[in-house]
C-alpha cells in the first residue's frame, strides 16, 4: 500500500482546500493511505473528510517543530504534499523522509502571500511551474498533483461525511459570517448591525449572525445568534439558509461546495482565487472597512428575489 502525507499548518481554510486532493489521490493511487498533519483547531472538521489518520500541530514553536521532526523521522511516506505556503509547512515538508516531496516553499515571513507568484518545488529543486495570483486556489492543488503524476485532475472542494440537509429549519433565514482571523478580511461591526437591521426591517427575514469570537456584546432584537457552534449544526444552518453572506474566511469554501446561495464580501483577496463556481456573486472593496450598506443592498435585493 502506498502512503501519502498532506501537511497544512496554516489555517482552517487552507486545510479544507488541501483536502480537495483526497479524492484525486485515492483515484490515482488506488490502494493508498492518506494522512493529514494540521493545526489542532482544524479538528472540528477533519474527522469528516475521509483521512486514514489525522495528526495535529499543537502550536507554532521551535519546540513543536522539534517534536514533529521526531514524529516524521519514523514515518516514511511515498509522497508528501503541502499546497499552501508557510514557514511551518515548508520546514515540516523538508524534514520529512519522503523521496517525493511537492510543495510551495516559503521560509521567510511573507504577508499577503496570495499577491505573489509561487514556484512549485520537487524536493529541494524549483520546477518550471508556478501558481500565479489570478489563478484559483484549487489550481494550487492541481499543479502539485500534476507534477507528481503527470496528469490533470478534477479537483473539487470536499463535502463532509455527516448528513447535511437543505431542508429549511428556519425558512427565509439570512446568515451572516462577518469575521476572519485577519482583520483586513473582517466587516466593520457597525455595518453588520446596519445590514442585519435592514434585512429584518425591509424584507422581514430572520437574520442569524455567526459570532464565533463573541465580538458583538449587544444583542439587538432584529438578529439572533446560535446557541452553540457545533460544526455539523453550523454547516446545516449554512446549507439551509436562504442567503449566506460571508467574508473570505473558512466557511465560505464549504458553503460554495454545497451550492449555497452565497454572497461573498472581499477586501484584499481576489474573489476569483477563492470562489470556483462559474456563478459567483461577490462584492470587493479594498479596504473592506470602507464597505457601506448601500454597496451591499443591490446584491441582497437581487439574491433574496426582490428584484
Amino acid at each position: 500500500m502506498k502512503s501519502v502525507l498532506i501537511i497544512s499548518a496554516n489555517a482552517l481554510g487552507d486545510t479544507y482546500l488541501s483536502s480537495s486532493a483526497l479524492i484525486p489521490l485515492k483515484e490515482m493511487l488506488g490502494n493508498v493511505s492518506v494522512d493529514l498533519l494540521t493545526l489542532r483547531d482544524c479538528g472540528i472538521f477533519t474527522g469528516y473528510l475521509g483521512y486514514d489518520n489525522v495528526f495535529f500541530v499543537e502550536r507554532r514553536s521551535a519546540a513543536e517543530l522539534f517534536r514533529i521532526r521526531k514524529f516524521l523521522a519514523v514515518r516514511e511516506y511515498n509522497y508528501v504534499f503541502s499546497f499552501f505556503p508557510g514557514r511551518m509547512n515548508s520546514l515540516l515538508v523538508m524534514q520529512s523522509l519522503s523521496k517525493n516531496k511537492y510543495y510551495y516553499k516559503n521560509i521567510l515571513r511573507v504577508e499577503d502571500w496570495y499577491k505573489n507568484p509561487q514556484s512549485v518545488y520537487f524536493n529541494a529543486q524549483k520546477t518550471g511551474l508556478a501558481w500565479e495570483p489570478p489563478m484559483n486556489y484549487l489550481e494550487r492543488i492541481n499543479l502539485l498533483l500534476g507534477s507528481a503524476f503527470g496528469t490533470d485532475f478534477e479537483v473539487k472542494k470536499p463535502l463532509f461525511s455527516f448528513p447535511v440537509s437543505p431542508e429549511k429549519e428556519n425558512p427565509g433565514e439570512v446568515l451572516i459570517n462577518f469575521s476572519s482571523r485577519e482583520e483586513s478580511r473582517s466587516l466593520d461591526r457597525k455595518l453588520v448591525m446596519e445590514l442585519s437591521e435592514y434585512i429584518f426591517r425591509v424584507f422581514g427575514r430572520r437574520v442569524c449572525i455567526l459570532d464565533f469570537r463573541n465580538e458583538i456584546t449587544e444583542r439587538p432584537d432584529f438578529a439572533v445568534f446560535p446557541e452553540n457552534y457545533d460544526f455539523s449544526g453550523i454547516m446545516n444552518r449554512v446549507v439551509s439558509s436562504e442567503l449566506f453572506i460571508s467574508v473570505d474566511s473558512f466557511l465560505i469554501h464549504p458553503a460554495e461546495a454545497y451550492g449555497v446561495n452565497l454572497l461573498g464580501l472581499f477586501g484584499p483577496t481576489n474573489p476569483g482565487s477563492v470562489l470556483s463556481s462559474p456563478k459567483k456573486e461577490f462584492i470587493r472593496i479594498n479596504p473592506l472597512k470602507d464597505l457601506k450598506l448601500e454597496d451591499v443592498i443591490p446584491s441582497v435585493r437581487k439574491m433574496l428575489g426582490e428584484e
